[in-house]
């Protein structure tokens, strides 16, 4: 009897515990699904692109579910069950959170958080330094509101795969308000000579 007890609060927390993955994920895609206008975006996981944690997770119920189905041991499977389900839910949760969107307005950095975004024209300035895999980009920019508009920092790991899109699109929304700005400073008889 306690043991059926253990089992049965076990069996519902875990399947809790998938309901609040679930939830999470479909939030999360939801918030993607929200954003217009993406003109690029790309996974920035700490593992080849992937979110480190959610990944391991995942590939350690996806081991032990093939020991188990090897072991013969089928009675384990109604707890592995909700737990491959809760790694399958984190994993694409995290996948999608953890992506780095461009779109047409700004740079969002984080997907559930989209009101942190920052618009192009808050960017000030920003430099450039490759790597082997990737280019960052660190970018400079104010947003306007009450507090003291103190400079912030934001940088950008872009796969050398979409760098000469993100290039693109920097020199289109970021570079040539600053060539505009110096054209109107000193004029472009002075740029030119």
């Amino acid at each position: 009897m306690v043991r059926e007890l253990i089992v049965l609060a076990q069996t519902i927390s875990l399947w809790f515990l998938v309901a609040i993955a679930a939830l999470g994920a479909g939030l999360t895609l939801l918030n993607r699904m929200r954003l217009r206008r993406v003109l690029l975006s790309w996974p920035e996981g700490r593992l080849m692109g992937y979110p480190l944690l959610p990944t391991v997770y995942l590939l350690a119920t996806f081991g032990w579910t093939a020991w188990v189905l090897y072991a013969h041991r089928w009675e384990q499977l109604n707890l592995l069950a909700p737990l491959v389900l809760m790694g399958a839910f984190w994993f694409f949760w995290a996948l999608l959170a953890s992506q780095r969107v461009i779109t047409d307005y700004g740079i969002v950095q984080y997907v559930n958080t989209p009101h942190r975004s920052i618009p192009w024209e808050a960017i000030e300035d920003y430099f450039i330094r490759q790597e082997a895999r990737y280019t960052r980009y660190t970018f400079f920019y104010s947003l306007p509101g009450p507090e003291d508009r103190e400079r912030q920092r934001l940088e950008l790991r872009v796969p050398n795969s979409l760098l000469s899109a993100f290039q693109r699109i920097v020199r289109i929304k970021v570079d040539r308000r600053f060539e505009y700005a110096l054209e109107r400073a000193y004029g472009r008889e002075m740029l030119n000579e």
